[in-house]
């Protein structure tokens, strides 16, 4: 009986595992000025380089949203201002990239993004965990923070003109949806 119960036990402990595992199928990497092979791409720019969904961690904000384009050393974000660092990056990957879904999302509608489509984390900024967005601007897809409980300032925003704009309908990106 006591050997029956270590098995139980043990089995479910792995399908807890393999549950943790496979929720958390995409993962944060440190981003050098190279495109890593398993990099998730965002869409592309105006001169049809890729663009991919960087995070940078700006001191006294938190973690943010950005966009990577091949071939470049920055990732550029959104601060009050536009934001471009070489430092302190990170860029989404995954080996399952065909799960990542981009849904469309207005202000003002509430969200369809549930237990069954997870949206993706972004990152923290003031305590609030912000979604990833993504806009196509002026021929040019744009990655930035989409922000859900905020008073007067829902939606997501993007760097536009050196200054950050506020985007009333866009994308949130997803993982793993199941309708």
């Amino acid at each position: 009986m006591k050997f029956m119960c270590c098995h139980i036990y043990m089995i479910i402990f792995m399908c807890v595992i393999c549950k943790i595992l496979y929720v958390r199928s995409y993962y944060w990497k440190e981003y050098r000025g190279e495109i890593p092979i398993d990099a998730v791409p965002a869409d592309t720019n105006k001169a049809r380089n890729s663009t991919y969904i960087g995070q940078i961690f700006i001191q006294g904000r938190g973690l943010l949203p950005a966009t990577i384009v091949a071939g470049s050393k920055i990732a550029i974000s959104i601060q009050g201002t536009m934001i471009k660092t070489d430092k302190n990056i990170m860029i989404l990957c995954s080996k399952e990239q065909d799960k990542f879904t981009w849904r469309n999302a207005k202000v003002g509608e509430k969200q369809s993004l549930t237990a069954c489509c997870p949206s993706v984390n972004g990152g923290v900024e003031w305590n609030e965990i912000i979604n990833i967005g993504r806009v196509n601007r002026e021929g040019e897809t744009i990655v930035g923070p989409v922000f859900t409980n905020l008073d007067k300032g829902n939606g997501l925003w993007i760097p536009h003109k050196g200054k950050e704009m506020r985007v009333m309908s866009y994308e949130v990106l997803t993982f793993n949806c199941k309708n």
